[in-house]
């Protein structure tokens, strides 16, 4: 990933001004970061499950904020080569 006061402005690399721009002004910063381990909560039948997963990506939905976490082998939702990766919203996950 870029850095964001890399020198952008134009020629010589060819990229425009607007690059520069933001998209939208109501993003909300995102509570965890790509590499944080998290503790992801999910219930299953009627019990409550925690497991510590890390977050490997990020996606905003227009609304808010989900993360792709890794789920551990004692998850109950893993499956393996199947669903090893889940997409979480921020109320799923807690800090440790």
């Amino acid at each position: 990933m870029l850095p964001l006061n890399t020198p952008f402005w134009g020629l010589p690399c060819g990229v425009p001004r607007f690059w520069r721009l933001r998209v939208a002004k109501d993003f909300t910063k995102p509570k965890y970061y790509i590499g944080q381990t998290v503790v992801h909560w999910a219930k299953v039948k009627e019990t409550e499950v925690f497991a510590h997963v890390d977050v490997l990506g990020i996606s905003w939905t227009g609304i808010d904020w989900q993360y792709l976490v890794n789920l551990p082998e004692n998850h109950p939702w893993f499956r393996a080569n199947d669903e090893e990766w889940i997409w979480a919203d921020s109320c799923d996950l807690k800090l440790p």
